[in-house]
């Protein structure tokens, strides 16, 4: 991992450089291809490197929600957020239309946080 702005850098130490003094604010993070395609051959694993997964996991240790759409949720059967350095895992927020989930996915049998469906 380097930094290339705003002073360029071989060595990142990322909690620090992602760290915020904000007290609200949001992140985004996701990876896609030059195309724009944010999947491939439907889950995002294909498009990702080890970097972007080290970075994916420290974003996810750092949040207070973890927010992900319901077709993501399913394709990549997300479970609850490992985090080794807290007491707590944060929850996952679901935006979802209809509440189809399979109550037996690990969305909610792999945490020790209910997941949050947020729907219309």
């Amino acid at each position: 991992m380097r930094r290339l702005q705003p002073d360029p850098s071989d060595e990142v130490d990322l909690r620090s450089a992602y760290a915020v003094t904000a007290k609200r604010h949001l992140r985004a993070n996701f990876v896609s291809s030059l195309d724009g395609a944010a999947t491939l051959q439907g889950k995002s694993a294909g498009l990702s490197s080890a970097a972007d997964r080290a970075l994916f996991h420290l974003l996810r240790s750092m949040a207070d929600v973890v927010l992900v759409g319901a077709g993501t949720a399913r394709a990549e059967n997300y479970g609850g957020a490992k985090v080794a350095d807290r007491d707590q895992q944060p929850p996952i927020a679901v935006v979802i239309k209809s509440l189809d989930f399979d109550p037996t996915a690990r969305l909610f049998t792999d945490t020790t946080v209910p997941p949050i469906a947020i729907t219309c």
